[in-house]
């Protein structure tokens, strides 16, 4: 069979800005269960669009995380057979010729609906010379616990079978020769890379890879981190939020004005799920759906309904359904449950997205429908992907930033660059970077242009002032850009226009990058950061920048 691309390969709603708000000092308190996920829901198997000969059998599964269990599923077939209800529904013959739309719907228990759809070609002609292997369990690259099962699945579709299968576990467990080789104990901290690889009787061989962190086993430990202008943040497995560095209007949210050289924990709750930080502000996502905001408020951008700054975390309006946040230099952009989009704050430059150039106090709606997964914020200018994967941007453009080609400012969502197939996003303070769902790494200043040739860009990625950085599928984390202040950790101060390697390490889960200095997370639970560190952002004790990475306290 032939693969095409589609515009989308899994539906989820996604957080742009990674968690953030560490403390300052040691965390004592016992660990608890992680916060809940957002449901993220796909068909794993195929993958993608692909044309099929007529009678030939394609094998389907779906793909069901976070939310609130239990699920209800339901799969459409547009009439090649009925429909079923179940998460795994198997084989499927395509004995008719014509196109067939197959949609796979998921409602968890809270009622919250998503669905993601593939279409297959029935073509008497078709032949795909290359077999397909697909790992289908674990769908996506996972973090888990020191000592976590997994249960490993495999599909191939295409070629001529019979086939031959093989898994290679990365030193976690010895290779398989099953399609389906079950369940595989992570029992040593580190990052592995899963290779599922298919021959077929002619020779033929495809593979397939998933990356799966494995972190500390016991206690409480770091599980994401975030970067402001010039102080940082990060959540804890026990679902408390720290933060440190710059304080000067109260973005660390302890209720001073005084710097934090190392994290200090913010409130009192323990039921953080998320924290976007902007140049002088930061915001929190508690699991009950709330959002509060701290810091730096002048023009509105934390959303409380006036122009006071906050010293500690206040609630921002009454609503209990917000999914996602992040937050630029003078303003907020968020995601709801619903999948509505909603922003706030300075609008000089259309950054929010109205339509005018009014600023918003409180959430306002933006953009049609609800349809919206992630966003993202810059300086002056705003991002989002919608649930078929295109992107839309919106405000200041006077760096080419939103992609259009032009420098023309754009003051409500529109779709900047055609392509339907990007995975992550991220807004720098003048810039855009992205990744696409092949792998590709792109970065715009006027139109999008593709970063080096590599494809195994997997995410998360961030952008800051004028650098980047971003992590391969194997684990390694890349910076690229400016590097002024060592902010792209590579020992030196050269600046470097592709990306270059951290270290040698392949165990990175979480990246971060503020104005001038740079986050990264380890999968044992561990943060390390480098770069600037005039306001203490490095978190390190110390007001003392570094070219190389230097572990948080």
């Amino acid at each position: 069979m032939m693969h095409v691309p589609r515009p989308i390969t899994a539906l989820f709603i996604s957080l742009t800005l990674v968690l953030a708000a560490v403390g300052c000092s040691e965390d004592d308190s016992g660990s608890s269960p992680a916060p809940e996920a957002i449901l993220e829901v796909g068909i794993s198997s195929p993958s993608e669009d692909i044309i099929v000969r007529t009678g030939q059998s394609v094998e389907f599964h779906g793909y069901v995380e976070g939310g609130e269990s239990p699920y209800t599923y339901q799969w459409d077939f547009d009439g090649v057979r009925p429909d079923a209800n179940q998460k795994d529904p198997g084989v499927v013959t395509f004995n008719e010729a014509g196109t067939y739309t197959i949609t796979f719907t998921v409602q968890d228990a809270n009622g919250v609906e998503l669905l993601d759809r593939v279409v297959v070609l029935a073509d008497p002609g078709a032949f795909d010379a290359q077999p397909l292997a697909d790992i289908v369990s674990p769908a996506t690259n996972q973090v888990i616990r020191q000592n976590t099962a997994l249960t490993f699945q495999g599909s191939v579709s295409g070629g001529d079978g019979p086939y031959s299968y093989r898994w290679n576990f990365h030193g976690a467990a010895p290779d398989s020769t099953a399609k389906d080789p079950g369940s595989i104990t992570f029992s040593t901290m580190g990052s592995y890379t899963i290779t599922f690889t298919s021959t077929d009787s002619s020779g033929r061989t495809s593979t397939d890879s998933v990356t799966i962190a494995v972190n500390s086993p016991t206690g409480t430990y770091w599980t994401a981190v975030a970067a402001g202008g010039y102080h940082s943040a990060a959540l804890r497995s026990d679902g408390t939020l720290w933060a440190w560095g710059d304080n000067t209007y109260g973005q660390v949210g302890i209720n001073t004005t005084t710097d934090c050289l190392v994290p200090q924990r913010v409130g009192g709750g323990a039921d953080w799920t998320a924290v976007a930080l902007g140049t002088y502000h930061t915001l929190g996502l508690r699991k009950n759906g709330t959002l509060w905001a701290w810091g730096a408020n002048h023009r509105g951008q934390l959303g409380t309904g006036d122009t006071s700054s906050s010293y500690t975390p206040h609630q921002v309006g009454t609503a209990s359904d917000w999914a996602g946040v992040s937050a630029g230099t003078l303003h907020t952009v968020a995601l709801k449950k619903d999948g509505t989009l909603w922003a706030w704050g300075a609008n000089t430059y259309g950054q929010l997205g109205t339509g005018d150039r009014d600023d918003r106090l409180t959430p306002v709606q933006i953009g049609q429908g609800n349809i919206w997964v992630e966003v993202t914020s810059g300086e002056e200018h705003s991002l989002a992907l919608k649930s078929d994967r295109s992107l839309w941007a919106w405000g200041n453009n006077s760096n080419g930033q939103l992609g259009t080609g032009d420098t023309v400012i754009y003051d409500l969502p529109f779709q900047s660059v055609i392509d339907n197939d990007w995975a992550y996003v991220a807004a720098g303070f003048g810039s855009t970077v992205a990744v696409k769902t092949n792998g590709t790494l792109w970065d715009w200043l006027g139109v999008p242009i593709r970063v080096g040739t590599r494809n195994d860009w997997a995410g998360p990625i961030d952008s800051g002032m004028v650098h980047s950085v971003v992590i391969a599928r194997d684990g390694s984390l890349w910076t690229w850009g400016n590097n002024s202040f060592g902010q792209l950790g590579t020992g030196t101060h050269d600046d470097s226009t592709l990306p270059v390697q951290v270290g040698s390490d392949r165990n990175w889960s979480g990246v971060a990058a503020g104005y001038h200095h740079t986050l990264g997370l380890r999968s044992d639970g561990t943060i390390w950061a480098w770069g600037r560190n005039d306001s203490g952002q490095l978190g390190n004790g110390t007001l003392e920048d570094s070219s190389v990475p230097v572990r948080t306290q």
